[in-house]
């Protein structure tokens, strides 16, 4: 039946078909759902208009002058078809249409279709088919950005944390080679160096007294006495 359908909108762009509706073929710009977040590519889809009235013969009459049988039997078929498609909806919530599109069931529990982009009816599309975009998540790029800030402070952070270390250790390299230096002149030299320590223990000594003092001593003042005749 699908192809009998499709052979028939290909040529006259539209289909009666009773019991069921009207099929028709028109051209759709392309579409973004807000919602969903589906796109559509222009093209010329089939769309539907459900009509149980509907009373028109001519897909029966095709199948009959195609297949070359009585119109009587080609109209059970049809019946049979509609029927077959009406239940199948009802209850598996779909009919599949092939690359027409798909019968569903909207909210309401009416018979719906939703179009597919049919290569044949809409050879100008060239290939292009819907798809469904994931939403971009405002939180997630939110969250992105301030992990970016968080790595730069803690590279920035971590930038002075090693300069400091360096500052650091370059200072106790330069104490452990003083200390290194002193020890080896100490033992080649040891009268030599026990007289400068001494002599620096004596002038540290010496500084600190006179540093005291200076601190306890009280100030002098000096008071110019002038004699009147």
């Amino acid at each position: 039946m699908k192809g009998y359908i499709k052979e028939i909108l290909i040529k006259n762009k539209k289909l009666l078909v009773k019991g069921l509706g009207t099929f028709e073929v028109v051209y759709k710009s392309s579409e973004i759902h807000p919602i969903l977040h589906t796109f559509s590519p222009p093209g010329q889809y089939v769309v539907f208009t459900f009509n149980e009235q509907e009373s028109s013969n001519e897909l029966a009459e095709y199948i009959a002058l195609k297949d070359k049988v009585e119109l009587s039997e080609a109209e059970k078929f049809v019946g049979k078809w509609v029927d077959d498609l009406k239940n199948t909806t009802q209850i598996e919530k779909e009919y599949d249409l092939g690359t027409l599109g798909v019968f569903s069931i909207d909210a309401v529990g009416k018979i719906q279709f939703i179009p597919t982009l049919d290569y044949d009816i809409s050879p100008e599309s060239f290939g292009m088919e819907n798809f469904t975009a994931a939403p971009v998540s405002t939180k997630s790029e939110g969250q992105t950005i301030e992990q970016k800030n968080r790595k730069k402070k803690r590279k920035k952070r971590g930038k002075v944390r090693s300069v400091f270390q360096i500052i650091g250790f370059s200072f106790l390299i330069l104490l452990l080679l003083l200390i290194i230096t002193v020890g080896v002149y100490s033992i080649i030299y040891p009268n030599d160096f026990y007289l400068k320590k001494d002599i620096l223990i004596m002038r540290i000594n010496q500084w600190i007294k006179t540093y005291e003092n200076d601190k306890t001593e009280p100030p002098v003042y000096i008071v110019d006495t002038v004699s009147y005749m």
